[in-house]
């Protein structure tokens, strides 16, 4: 772990960080800090969406927001995102080149949800290392659009994630009938799509709906959260 600046603010500072990931491959994050510091402090760790990395303005308002209320957060920057990004255009493509990073380390036999995990994990990592950190206290935040499926995968495999918030994943697609009767018809499954990480190899397959992956998390603590209409009663992934 590698602090290569420290920004002090209003309340908070923030320690920009490089972290040796799986392989050694480099890991961007920023850490929000409490300033002064507090005691067993409760951590949370933020997965960023697929629109844009840490420098993404709700993401660096949660970070600022939380650390002067006390709690440490660490947003950290997906494969491909960012610092670490896997292309020369910038912007929103760091999104479209999930399918390229997908298909590049499923020829290889991985995936691209798998090394974002991985990549979770080692935030928890970074978080517990820090002594004046509450481990009781550990949650875990999927940033909407797309961070919230690797998110629940990282909880359902790590049990140090003391309640998750999966933002936009573990229900159906958008515009599926939620009217009392529809459960028949509803796809658990998800959809199929070019962006692996929303389209689990076999998940259909061997059972592990979205749904079940959020659950599995249980029985910690879990924020169901998710964008547009959601009607909770009529919703039967919920």
């Amino acid at each position: 772990i590698v602090p290569t600046r420290t920004i002090q603010g209003e309340g908070f500072r923030i320690e920009n960080l490089v972290v040796a990931g799986r392989g050694g491959l480099p890991i961007t994050a920023n850490l929000y800090l409490p300033d002064p510091p507090g005691e067993a402090m409760p951590g949370i760790l933020i997965c960023n969406s697929h629109h844009n990395p840490k420098t993404q303005g709700e993401l660096q308002d949660m970070g600022m927001t939380w650390a002067r209320s006390g709690a440490m957060v660490l947003v950290m920057e997906n494969l491909g995102h960012g610092e670490r990004r896997q292309q020369p255009f910038g912007g929103r493509e760091d999104y479209h080149w999930r399918y390229n990073l997908g298909i590049q380390l499923h020829l290889v036999g991985e995936s691209l949800v798998g090394w974002m995990v991985a990549d979770l994990r080692r935030g928890l990592d970074v978080l517990l290392a820090r002594p004046e950190i509450d481990v009781a206290r550990i949650i875990l935040i999927g940033a909407v659009a797309g961070g919230g499926d690797p998110a629940a995968i990282a909880t359902a495999l790590d049990g140090r994630v003391s309640c998750s918030i999966p933002f936009n994943f573990g229900c159906g697609t958008i515009g599926q009938p939620t009217t009392p009767g529809a459960e028949a018809a509803y796809n658990f499954a998800s959809f199929a799509d070019w962006e692996s990480t929303r389209c689990l190899r076999l998940s259909g397959r061997d059972g592990f709906f979205p749904w079940v992956i959020v659950a599995a998390g249980a029985p910690r603590r879990l924020i169901f959260a998710k964008e547009f209409a959601f009607d909770p009663a009529k919703d039967p992934a919920y």
